[in-house]
This record gives C-alpha cells, structure tokens and sequence, in this order.
C-alpha cells in the first residue's frame, strides 16, 4: 500500500488466538479474520461486517468479534447491523471463490459499492 510520500506500508498482523487474526492493514483499516474467512473491518470510522460469516452462529468467531467491535452481545451487533450504524457487505470471500468474486463485481451496483468502500 503506497502512502502520499511513496512510503510503502506493510500490513501487521496480529494472532489473538488459534485461527483468529486482527490485520492492521493501514490508513486506518483493521481487519479481523477467524478461520481465514474476513468476518469485520474498521475502516474510517465505519464498521464493516461481512455476510454471511458475522453472523454464523460460531461461540468462537462470535467471542472474538465482540471484542474486536467492543460490543457486550452479539445481539448488540445484529441490532446495529439491522439500523445501518455496521454496514453488511454481503460478497464472496475471496479465499474461498474467486471466480464468485469476479462473477460479483460483474454487476455495476456491487462493483460501486466496492469502489466505494475502498476511496471514501
């Protein structure tokens, strides 16, 4: 990632727990993966949650969000997710399909909301 002086940022990864990564990403963005799968990410002030895998039920990825978001409950989050204050992307995860993901960004609407969700 070029930063505005041509300095390149390398991600730090941090390990939490077996299978459960926070990934500082720079220019603000943290990622959390659980499993390799991208569960949340906290990106200019907004919060990003990604379907299906937030919300899959899991007592380990949902203990490890919670204290990634800071929330008490994960009902809190569903709550927040319902109102717009968490924004739901619902895409493939490119570690699983990418031709899913291409397939995805054939639509011109998710192609925008890609766009952006990575410029704003």
């Amino acid at each position: 990632m070029q930063t505005e002086d041509n300095w390149v940022q390398i991600p730090y990864v941090k390990t939490i727990a077996n299978n459960q990564v926070i990934i500082h990403a720079g220019n603000g963005r943290v990622i959390f993966q659980s499993y390799n799968s991208t569960i949340a990410e906290k990106n200019k002030g907004q919060v990003f949650l990604y379907a299906p895998y937030w919300n899959m039920y899991s007592a380990t990825t949902n203990k490890y969000l919670l204290k990634f978001l800071r929330e008490s409950s994960i009902k809190d989050v569903r709550a927040k997710a319902e109102s717009g204050e968490y924004i739901v992307v619902d895409y493939p995860d490119l570690n699983t399909d990418k031709n899913q993901w291409f397939d995805w960004l054939g639509n011109s609407a998710n192609f925008q909301q890609a766009i952006q969700r990575y410029t704003s």
